[in-house]
C-alpha cells in the first residue's frame, strides 16, 4: 500500500483475499431552516418553517468533518420558488472552543451560477483547508433565501443538501420544508 510519500505498509499473505479496513470516518451534512416566530428560542431551527411570500428565510448547513478530508464540496439545491439572497452565504469553521469565520478563494470558493446539477450553489473547500480538519470538526453555512410571489398555497417547498467527497462519494441527502399558507380574505 502506497501514498504519496512512500510505503505505509507491506502486505503479505498466502490469503489472496486479504481485506484493508478504511481508517477514515465518513463526514455527516445535517440541514436545517429558521423558523422566524422562534428566533432566540432553543428550537428555532428545524426541518421546516412557515413563511410568507416576499420573506427571507434563513437556512443553515452542518457538515461534520472527518479527518483525511478530501475533495469536500458541498451542494445545496432549492425550490425554484425560493431564490438565494446574494450576498448572504457565510462559512464558519468550530473546532471545540474555536470559531472563525473562514475566507472566500483562501479556504473555500463559492459558485452560484452555471452549475449542471441544478444546485442553488455549491461551495468547493480548498484542499489546504481539507488537510487541517480533525475528528468531528464543524463547517457552518449560514444563507437566506426569498419565497417568491410565484406560489401556491398549502405547498411544500424543499431545500435539499448533500456533501460530496473523496474519489466519487456523497453524504446522505438533507431536506428541510418551507411551507405557505393561504389566508382568504371577504369583501361584502
Amino acid at each position: 500500500v502506497e501514498s504519496s510519500v512512500g510505503a505505509l505498509c507491506g502486505l503479505t499473505t498466502t490469503n489472496p483475499t486479504a481485506t484493508i479496513q478504511e481508517k477514515n470516518d465518513v463526514p455527516s451534512v445535517k440541514k436545517e431552516v429558521q423558523e422566524d416566530s422562534k428566533v432566540n428560542a432553543a428550537d428555532e431551527w428545524g426541518k421546516s418553517n412557515t413563511a410568507d411570500i416576499g420573506q427571507t428565510v434563513n437556512f443553515q448547513t452542518t457538515i461534520t468533518a472527518q479527518p483525511g478530508a478530501q475533495n469536500y464540496v458541498l451542494h445545496d439545491k432549492m425550490d425554484e420558488r425560493l431564490t438565494l439572497t446574494n450576498g448572504s452565504v457565510a462559512v464558519k469553521f468550530k473546532s471545540g472552543e474555536i470559531e472563525k469565520n473562514l475566507i472566500e478563494n483562501t479556504e473555500y470558493t463559492l459558485t452560484t451560477s452555471g452549475l449542471a446539477d441544478g444546485c442553488a450553489f455549491e461551495i468547493t473547500f480548498i484542499q489546504s483547508f481539507c488537510n487541517t480538519l480533525a475528528k468531528d470538526d464543524k463547517i457552518i453555512v449560514t444563507y437566506s433565501a426569498t419565497l417568491n410571489d410565484d406560489v401556491e398555497s398549502k405547498k411544500e417547498y424543499k431545500n435539499e443538501t448533500w456533501l460530496k467527497y473523496g474519489e466519487n462519494n456523497e453524504t446522505k441527502h438533507d431536506t428541510t420544508t418551507t411551507k405557505t399558507f393561504e389566508l382568504p380574505v371577504f369583501k361584502y
